[in-house]
């Protein structure tokens, strides 16, 4: 955009609506710019927003309309929302200058929540399937998550994603559960991914429950051939969620399933729940449960009965979120935790305290384990001299370990510069001691707790450290032999 004559004025950091609507209008020079650089374009990020970069591009497409000057592009983020509307107006007269033949990628990152007319949905995916043929990946969750669509609009929507052969990931919400676009989704052949949500529907009118009735059983066996990832959000309106799970029966080849859940639920519902996952996708080797919701009452993840259904599945990735704010939830039994995921390479947790004895378990029943992040609660850490008297089965995988710090007495001084360096280094002796290996700690990249991030340099380390010295007992043992 700084390549367009007399820019400047329009990338000020402090432009306003009523800057704007005093601002020139672009010359034909601008154009002429624009549209030789633009065959170079093949990504762009666009949000409805009167802010520097996006005010050029409105005044750009008055002096072109609807015709396409990104002829190259290929991957389109854009926000379809209005921050100020509750409801989408008709996007396509503000994406259709956008859509090109050679675009594989639409993503609606931003402005979840809105509501977008059955009618305009219909015609937005219409748009889209007419002006990017070879589309591979379209998200739309975010604008189409409480879209409910009758038989005219939901027959339209079908018949425009039945044209996107080539289509691999798809988010779309509830509309994808009516039964015409559901078939039209099984038919297409490299569907990989698909992203769905159940509406808010305490009558059962529209919802997950239904799958199992008809329309929805005369759908051909080899419906959806290549799809292995699901991510769903459901919510549960009775007392048994087991027949929310029936639309597995659709999906033959599951081997990832995310499910977010933010609604109230009970343990019963989401025991229930993840039994009937584990039963109806036995393929699965990666899941995230994700629980979010602000009600009161608590739930777990990692309660017995979950562990015990969890255990039937061939998982490598697993990720829990729990409800935030429960850290002093009545314990669970870690060992079986580890017991019941022998194969697991990849484990996140988060909202849940893990002691030393927990890591314990870890490095002794799964052998695979390479990557984790939870909770640390440093209390009771053993000291370097303790760790010698305590057997202890160490893993023979090298562990990323990405660690969030928890410690009831800090010090002024910890607080301001971390662990002491004498703690750091029982820390990292205890890790060595599970996974001799090789440990690498790290925190959450964003983290604002400098405490966190500098505790952590300390302990990676006094762990190179521990490592550095190993080797050098090793070199000096093989050249004594």
């Amino acid at each position: 955009m700084r390549l367009i004559p007399g820019s400047g004025a329009y990338l000020m950091n402090d432009l306003d609506t009523s800057l704007v609507k005093n601002l020139q209008p672009l010359v034909a020079q601008a154009l002429t710019r624009v549209r030789f650089y633009a065959p170079y374009v093949k990504e762009l990020s666009r949000h409805r927003r009167n802010k520097q970069s996006n005010v050029i591009w409105d005044r750009l497409f008055k002096l072109v309309g609807t015709e396409s000057i990104l002829t190259n592009l290929e991957i389109l983020r854009i926000s379809l929302a209005i921050p100020s509307m509750n409801t989408v107006p008709d996007p396509v007269p503000f994406i259709s200058a956008f859509l090109t033949p050679t675009m594989v990628e639409i993503d609606h990152s931003r402005q979840a929540h809105r509501y977008m007319e059955p009618y305009i949905l219909s015609h937005l995916v219409s748009t889209i399937a007419q002006q990017s043929p070879h589309l591979r990946s379209l998200k739309l969750s975010n604008v189409a998550e409480q879209t409910r669509m009758g038989p005219i609009h939901a027959g339209q929507l079908a018949n425009s994603l039945a044209q996107l052969r080539n289509l691999r990931i798809l988010g779309i919400g509830p509309v994808a559960l009516d039964p015409q676009v559901l078939a039209a989704l099984g038919s297409l052949p490299y569907l990989e991914s698909l992203t769905l949500s159940e509406p808010y529907d305490p009558l059962g009118l529209f919802s997950l429950e239904r799958i199992d009735k008809p329309p929805y059983e005369s759908l051909p066996h080899d419906s959806f051939p290549s799809l292995w990832h699901l991510e769903i959000n459901p919510h549960f309106t009775s007392d048994s969620a087991n027949q929310t799970w029936n639309i597995v029966s659709l999906f033959q080849h599951l081997t990832s399933i995310y499910v977010r859940i933010n609604t109230h639920v009970t343990q019963a519902h989401i025991c229930g729940f993840v039994r009937s996952i584990c039963q109806g996708s036995p393929l699965v080797t990666t899941l995230r449960l994700d629980y979010d919701n602000n009600s009161s009452g608590y739930v777990s993840w990692v309660s017995a009965e979950i562990m015990d259904s969890l255990a039937q599945l061939p998982l490598r990735r697993l990720w829990l979120v729990g409800k935030g704010g429960y850290y002093d939830a009545p314990r669970w039994d870690s060992e079986q935790l580890a017991l019941a995921l022998p194969k697991l390479e990849d484990l996140r947790i988060r909202n849940y305290l893990f002691t030393f004895n927990d890591l314990v378990f870890m490095a002794k029943h799964m052998p695979r384990l390479q990557q984790l992040s939870l909770s640390v609660h440093l209390n009771n850490w053993p000291s370097i001299d303790e760790l010698h008297t305590l057997r202890l089965s160490s893993s023979l995988s090298r562990l990323h370990f990405n660690m969030h710090i928890f410690r009831n007495d800090l010090y002024a001084l910890e607080t301001s510069f971390g662990l002491s360096d004498n703690f750091s280094k029982t820390i990292a002796a205890g890790l060595h001691a599970l996974w001799p290996k090789g440990v690498t700690c790290s925190t959450r990249q964003r983290s604002s707790n400098n405490f966190e991030i500098l505790s952590v340099d300390k302990i990676n380390k006094a762990l190179g450290c521990l490592h550095k010295v190993e080797h050098v007992n090793k070199t000096e043992i093989m050249l004594q032999t």
